[in-house]
């Protein structure tokens, strides 16, 4: 990704706190040769070094520039002077945005005449800052600093206040009066919980004149669950949270809900802020709870997921691997170092000490991040494990039996056919089938298939035109990792490029394992899987007889990974062996024909005939597979077939059998019913090789790279090298121990500002996700750093923190304009008021529902739907639905976040796209956000519900009397006080004309409803 100056920054005087002289001071020019290396850093080497300088020209060490650029030598040896070096600079062509001044051109001569000595070693472009780029030297990448305010006069009530008094004296400024208690209790319950005070809550605060009934009603707050709730929604804009895949086909995740949850319980717990990343970067790998560790993991693959990756060109698919790979590089180096990492990806970064070497090895650390589902069981009491076995042995006994049966009911059928010759012992009789006479079965059968889309019956097959149509066995549990897949298949195009033959798929299509045709090698047979993770070229023929004769195929998967082809009963193309496996222990299975996976779309769908699919259990000998493909009658598709051949003693003594193995399936289930539950999570496992590609194009791949932190983030005795982790889980368990490390002063400055961004409006770096030179310095850079250190030194807990900043005058203050200091700080960068915030989206339609008493205040749990999802020619759509008339509705973190489904009301108000993340909302102001709030459907229910109280008996509004006493309630419904005089006498005549509803819509789209000040 390009990173582009956006323009000149003019710095203050917090800049040069922080930074360290571009230019050292120069010697006088008779005593001392010219030192160049500033000079060329501060205007030179940022574009003339790195992977890819500009026009070729390096200018790091004088043998580089010796070299030249793409338009030939610039400088001259023996006549220095000529040199196209000098005459650029001395025309000012160079630098081309801002020509050195006359003081520098001078010393610059002088070097060059002296002949342009350089140092000794190559000028490092990214070893100190200077008025273009940060440095090594930047403020941020320090470790934290000391700040001590015991030897300065102390009259601030806290050691934040202190910092703010300073930097406010300073700029001839003063902290503002404390704001009123009412203000101040609406402003905390919405700061904290997001949710705003009942009328009670306010009256009770108000009579306590207790000195400490602040400080009581702080510490209730961060006590109670909406607490996680309204945190939670922070971090989920952070990460980028959403429910459903994005892109073309943008396919729900009906499974993520536990990422959320996991978050506002992580939260509502005071999980340590380190623990807490830890848990996302790594859980499974760095804690034994299997659970936790696949809610935590979401993190990872909580961005858009493009599941369209293109068949039959590899460089394609590669390149929009690496984009989703950067998008994660980037939500990771901003969500917890501040630092813009993805910048790099094309060259060295253009601002930040961040070379692209470095970022390709950062990215080594996350390349083996997958999307996936993962089905796990809690921690099972020991009694109820025993009773698991019980059943499993029992059930284990029945398949023994019913094996025995099936296999003599299988040579029955063959002996009958004259098909026993050479069959093995004993016979391969698969564990789901299919044949063309299955199509036939009664619409009772338990192993009905179903059709879905254009299938056709033919003379012992069912033919598939490429359309979308494909059969699907009922639901299914497979044990062990043994597998084959099999089917007898004809082409009807041999030009096709990715058609699946039978395929053995979880139920939402994420994960399958599948026979495809042509799908990366033209042609060529594959074991196709999901993004490819078991997917190997195998280097087979071409097929060239599969269009007008029926070909027998088999693919085998062995336990330690080995999968081979097989066709016509010989093997197809080498053997290969992949770390990955189809989760199959407890995960509901389907298996598909005529269809690679679910959803049908793009390149899925088969053209051509099948006459027979089978899945067995086992791995299928060499033997067997031949003995199979010898003729198609003699594969055993289906285990009705083999039952309804026989007698009725037979039939009855299977379906005894199947009845009790259903049955103990089902105790089996209600036991595992509570305890085994289905995460969207991280599902990889593989190492992936790593290298850079230059220009960030997958077409010039570069040198291979070991995972590696980010050089420029250290601290004495830190070590960011991870090539001693062996596994994919080592690896990010590496970078999360490195990222979360005590020393590491970036992780908690980055988060101390997060939280201050969202208790004021905005942080103490206005950039909370870059804490780079674009980024600028902070406004109070000693309060951040003070913070930085409380925070670490309080074991990285959030509520203290919170507790901190809400105790403190600066955040007590009026929000009150005064013109005197808005003249000096019209911003209020110095903070001499609390600056007023407008609700978010979010709490915008909480309150709302909280003031009409129709918020549901449940916690956890899955989310609702405020969409209606359709699924329309391979993609899916969400569209939004009226919600007016549901009675309870739940808070709107729990809504099922589409990144194709919107929310009028909630966009209106700035509802943040979750396909990007979103560190810092913006608030705008629009006449749609008043015409929302006028006549959005929901807000008429609500301005019902808030008038006319269905606990409350009707007002009559027949009397002036009955008139005021609605008036006044429905003002401290919406804005917590009485009316005003002047309000009231205008209110009764409005209510006496229109009605109490149109008031509650005025009052709801007051600026005092919708700000916190």
């Amino acid at each position: 990704m390009e990173c582009f100056l956006a323009g000149c920054i003019v710095w203050g005087i917090s800049f040069v706190i922080f930074l360290a002289p571009a230019v050292a001071q120069q010697p006088p020019l008779d005593t001392a040769p010219i030192d160049i290396a500033p000079i060329l850093r501060e205007h030179c080497i940022g574009c003339h070094a790195g992977s890819d300088p500009q026009g070729g020209l390096d200018l790091t060490t004088r043998a580089h520039a010796e070299a030249g650029s793409d338009s030939g030598p610039v400088l001259e040896s023996d006549s220095p002077l000529q040199s196209l070096l000098w005459q650029v600079v001395e025309r000012d062509e160079m630098p081309p945005k801002k020509p050195l001044n006359a003081e520098t051109k001078r010393l610059l001569k002088q070097w060059l005449s002296e002949g342009a000595i350089w140092p000794d070693v190559p000028i490092d472009p990214m070893a100190l800052s200077n008025s273009s780029r940060a440095g090594l030297d930047w403020w941020s990448l320090q470790p934290l600093r000391s700040v001590d305010f015991t030897n300065e006069q102390f009259d601030a009530p806290t050691g934040l206040d202190f910092w703010i008094d300073r930097q406010l004296r300073e700029k001839n400024l003063e902290r503002s009066p404390e704001s009123d208690r009412r203000t101040l209790l609406r402003r905390l319950h919405l700061d904290l919980t997001g949710l705003p005070p009942s009328q009670e809550l306010l009256d009770r605060f108000l009579a306590d004149e207790s000195p400490d009934a602040y400080e009581r009603v702080v510490d209730e707050l961060l006590a109670s669950p909406h607490y996680g709730e309204r945190w939670g929604r922070h971090w989920l804009d952070v990460v980028r949270f959403g429910e459903t895949n994005g892109f073309e086909y943008d396919e729900p995740r009906d499974h993520f809900w536990h990422f959320r949850n996991w978050v506002i319980r992580s939260l509502n717990q005071d999980m340590p802020y380190d623990e807490f990343v830890r848990w996302q970067l790594a859980g499974d790998a760095l804690f034994s709870d299997p659970v936790q560790g696949a809610e935590a993991t979401g993190f990872l693959v909580a961005g858009p997921h493009n599941t369209t990756l293109p068949a039959g060109n590899p460089l394609m698919r590669l390149a929009m691997q690496q984009d989703e790979l950067e998008e994660l590089v980037g939500v990771v180096g901003q969500t917890f170092l501040g630092l813009t990492v993805q910048c790099a990806r094309c060259h060295d970064h253009k601002f930040d000490p961040i070379s692209q070497q470095n970022y390709y090895e950062f990215a080594a650390t996350l390349s083996g991040v997958r999307h996936g589902e993962k089905s796990l069981s809690e921690p099972l009491e020991q009694e109820l494990v025993q009773k698991q076995e019980q059943i499993r042995t029992a059930m284990v006994a029945i398949d023994s039996e019913i094996h025995s049966l099936l296999q003599q009911t299988a040579r029955t059928l063959l002996q009958k056919d004259g098909l026993t010759e050479g069959a093995p012992h004993p016979l391969p009789i698969p564990r789901v089938g299919w044949s063309a006479t299955d199509l036939e079965l009664e619409k009772d059968s338990p192993l009905k298939w179903t059709p879905h889309g254009k299938v056709t019956r033919g003379d012992g097959f069912a033919a598939f035109d490429g359309s979308g149509g494909y059969l699907a066995s009922p639901p299914f549990e497979l044990r062990g990792d043994s597998k084959t897949l099999t089917a007898w298949v004809q082409l009807s195009d041999l030009s096709q490029s990715g058609g699946g033959i039978v395929s053995l798929q979880t139920l939402n299509g994420s994960q399958f394992d599948a026979l495809v045709f042509g799908e990366r090698s033209p042609r060529e047979w594959m074991a196709g899987s999901n993004n490819f993770v078991r997917t190997r070229a195998v280097q087979g023929e071409k097929e060239g007889s599969a269009l007008n004769t029926p070909v027998h195929l088999a693919i085998t998967y062995a336990p330690d990974g080995t999968i081979q082809i097989y066709r016509n009963g010989a093997r197809y193309g080498i053997d290969y062996r992949t770390p990955e496996k189809l989760p199959t222990q407890g995960v509901p299975l389907q298996l598909l024909v005529g269809l690679r996976h679910t959803p049908p779309g793009g390149n899925r769908s088969l053209h051509g005939k099948v006459f027979q699919a089978a899945l067995f259990d086992r791995l299928l000998t060499e033997e067997e597979l031949r003995w199979l493909a010898s003729d198609p009658k003699r594969a055993i598709a289906s285990t009705e077939q083999m039952i309804a051949g026989q007698s009725i003693e037979v039939r009855e003594q299977i379906q005894s059998l199947e009845g009790r193995r259903a049955q103990l399936q089902s105790e089996l289930a209600k036991l595992a019913d509570t305890k085994r539950r289905v995460f969207y999570t991280h599902t990889g496992n593989s190492v992936e090789t790593n290298r850079i590609f230059f220009r960030g194009e997958v077409a010039s791949p570069g040198p291979l790279v070991e995972p590696n932190g980010l050089h420029a983030v250290k601290w004495p005795g830190s070590d960011p090298s991870f090539r001693a982790s062996k596994t994919e889980a080592d690896r990010r368990a590496a970078v999360a121990r490195w990222i979360t490390d005590s020393q590491n002063g970036l992780f908690a400055r980055v988060m101390v500002n997060r939280v201050w961004h969202y208790h004021f409006g905005s942080g103490l770096i206005p950039t909370p996700n870059d804490f780079g030179f674009q980024g600028g310095v902070p406004s109070h850079p000693d309060l951040l750093e003070h913070l930085a250190r409380q925070f670490k030194e309080e074991g990285f807990r959030l509520k203290p923190l919170h507790r901190s900043i809400v105790l403190s005058a600066t955040y007590r203050q009026s929000s009150k304009l005064r013109e005197n200091a808005k003249q000096l700080d019209t911003d209020n960068r110095w903070l001499w008021r609390f600056s007023p915030k407008r609700l978010d989206a979010e709490e915008v339609r909480d309150t709302l529902l909280a003031i009409s008493h129709r918020l549901n205040r449940e916690v956890g749990g899955i989310g609702y739907r405020d969409t209606q999802h359709a699924f329309v020619k391979g993609t899916h759509t969400y569209t939004a639905i009226n919600e007016s008339e549901i009675p309870f509705l739940r808070r709107t973190v729990y809504r099922f976040s589409a990144r194709g489904g919107r929310n009028p009301l909630l966009d209106t108000f700035d509802c943040p796209d979750p396909s990007v993340a979103t560190p810092k909302r913006a608030e705008t102001t629009t006449p749609l956000q008043s015409l929302a709030l006028l006549n959005n459907p929901l807000l008429f229910s609500i301005s019902q519900s808030i008038a006319h109280p269905p606990n409350l008996s009707p007002d009559t509004l027949d009397s002036p009397a009955s008139v005021q006493r609605a008036i006044d309630r429905v003002y401290r419904k919406v804005l917590l006080r009485d009316p005003e005089p002047e309000e009231r006498a205008n209110a009764s005549n409005f209510v006496t004309k229109h009605g109490l509803v149109p008031l509650v819509r005025v009052l709801l789209n007051s600026n005092e409803f919708l700000y916190v000040r």
